[in-house]
């Protein structure tokens, strides 16, 4: 069975660019059986409108960009990083609520990006997602340790991501970090 998936992105105004995207697969792209659910608490989580900054860290540019397509298909406000230096320096300008991190990178990794992060008194309170592939034994409580909030396997469920992040935004005060 073909299944196809469109997205759609403004240019600027009249200007727009589509695409479509055929799998012979039985699933394109996961269903977003609970889209609605993720965008109300999307909503939920900053009742202002503006969509709460998230960032994506992944040195893998495909995976960097398929978590970032979808949250921000999702209603999420998405900044991408390629590395845990430059997870640093974005954290620092966005201040966002939740990053999600990869923990094996080059550079500098998720676990020592993560403890930066938790150490500095303008990052530590960002939600911190490990999104992995490591699956040692050991890892999600070594990930605990440095910082992480929360654990998540790859390869990633797009729908449980994006509900994740939904409910970690709920549980902050704010809807998220603050905004400068």
């Amino acid at each position: 069975m073909s299944h196809s998936w469109t997205r759609a992105q403004l240019l600027s105004r009249g200007k727009a660019l589509a695409w479509r995207v055929h799998s012979p697969t039985s699933r394109a792209f996961p269903p977003v059986t609970n889209f609605h659910e993720t965008r109300w608490l999307t909503m939920q989580s900053n009742p202002a409108g503006i969509a709460p900054p998230i960032v994506v860290v992944d040195d893998d540019p495909d995976a960097r960009e398929m978590l970032s397509e979808y949250l921000a298909f999702c209603g999420f406000a998405v900044h991408q990083a390629q590395d845990g230096c430059e997870a640093i320096d974005v954290a620092e300008r966005v201040r966002p609520a939740v990053m999600l991190i990869d923990l094996m990178m080059p550079r500098m990794d998720g676990w020592e990006a993560t403890r930066r992060l938790k150490t500095s008194a303008g990052t530590r309170e960002i939600t911190i997602v490990a999104v992995s592939a490591c699956t040692h034994p050991g890892d999600q409580e070594r990930a605990r340790r440095v910082g992480c909030d929360e654990f998540v396997c790859k390869p990633v469920d797009l729908e449980s991501l994006a509900l994740l992040v939904s409910r970690l935004l709920a549980r902050k005060p704010s809807g998220g970090a603050e905004i400068m």
